[in-house]
């Protein structure tokens, strides 16, 4: 599977409340993006290879979030089939299932 690619994209969540939350890779870094752009998620990224890296939480505006500074996401991509991106994403214990709309890419 080729996930270089994955390393500065476009992202969308398949399934979501708000239907505007999309996500920006670009390099070491994570942005996620809601309500029309007025929230944010902001985490560094650490690649521990193509396919798998760990989202360092740094800092959001949304209110309800529950992670703090410092708090590390794995996500692991699983495989890329038809521009959808399917993935596992792991905090402590808890692993989570997704699937990303491959919104756009650019190659390095």
């Amino acid at each position: 599977m080729e996930c270089k690619i994955l390393r500065n994209a476009k992202l969308k969540y398949t399934i979501a409340d708000d239907t505007t939350a999309y996500i920006v890779i670009s390099d070491d870094k994570h942005m996620e993006y809601y309500n029309n752009n007025q929230d944010s998620i902001v985490s560094k990224l650490e690649w521990v290879n193509d396919c798998e890296y760990n989202a360092i939480f740094i800092e959001s505006s949304l209110a309800d979030l529950p992670f703090k500074a410092g708090e590390k996401l794995n996500v692991k991509f699983e495989k890329i089939e038809d521009s959808i991106v399917y993935c596992n994403t792991k905090m402590g214990k808890r692993v989570v299932e997704q699937k990303l709309k491959l919104l756009s890419h650019k190659d390095k």
